[in-house]
């Protein structure tokens, strides 16, 4: 399995020699791949409980007066957390999700019996080989940022696929490589400070023109087998040319 998507990925990528690789090791793979399988053993209501989720109050107060946009979301896991809100919205949103390990979570999903919508296979560091400039209205990142490669890169790209007047909404666990201790995809602590967003201790500038417009930082609390877990997170908005 593991091959065939490497094979995948290497199909959908520009065809330039000054193009960076951005594939996952077989390892942090094999290792996130597993923790999806735990998770939907472990907690019956894992993907039920994504298939009724719903944007943050802070996301909301942000989409609420939008007449219509289409959204990307970067990184969606095996199921996009949009796509309950965007299924009851559906006259205002539209949705397209991408993954880099879209194919895997795909076969999954068929395995556990979920009929869900399958995701597109695409690095965050490739969005440009696969979609326009412009396209999308909305960006949207839940806590995928720190397992891409290359997280300026993956940013630069998504401001190039997001209109002039749009926006980029990023969510992430504070410090998860730390928390995590390095397993997975998680590849980078990301945290905020002062409003200023810092990758593995330095601060995250000049990614082509975009600033924080708002942000929220709180405390979230899950529960998978019957043990509960917690992580501090921030949510962000980014536009361009502010």
């Amino acid at each position: 399995m593991v091959k065939k998507f490497l094979d995948v990925i290497k199909k959908v990528k520009k065809k330039d020699s000054n193009t960076k690789s951005y594939v996952h090791t077989n390892e942090a793979i094999k290792s996130e791949i597993h923790s999806l399988q735990w998770a939907v053993e472990n907690e019956k209501q894992f993907i039920d409980n994504i298939l009724r989720a719903y944007p943050t109050a802070f996301l909301m107060k942000h989409l609420e007066k939008i007449t219509f946009a289409h959204i990307l979301d970067v990184g969606s896991g095996p199921v996009s957390y949009l796509l309950n809100f965007v299924r009851q919205n559906s006259n205002r949103f539209k949705l397209t999700s991408v993954d880099a390990l879209a194919e895997h979570y795909a076969e999954l999903m068929k395995q556990y019996g979920y009929d869900v919508p399958e995701n597109i296979a695409c690095y965050a560091e490739d969005l440009d080989t696969i979609f326009a400039p412009k396209t999308f209205d909305i960006i949207f990142s839940s806590n995928s940022l720190d397992h891409t490669i290359d997280i300026t890169k993956s940013l630069q790209k998504m401001a190039v696929v997001l209109k002039d007047d749009g926006f980029i909404y990023v969510l992430c666990n504070i410090n998860e490589k730390d928390r995590n201790k390095g397993e997975g995809m998680h590849f980078h602590n990301v945290n905020l400070i002062d409003g200023r967003l810092i990758i593995d201790g330095d601060e995250l500038i000049d990614i082509l023109n975009l600033k924080i417009c708002d942000q929220n930082i709180y405390a979230q609390t899950w529960t998978i087998g019957g043990k509960e877990y917690g992580a501090p997170r921030f949510e962000v908005i980014l536009r361009k040319n502010l």
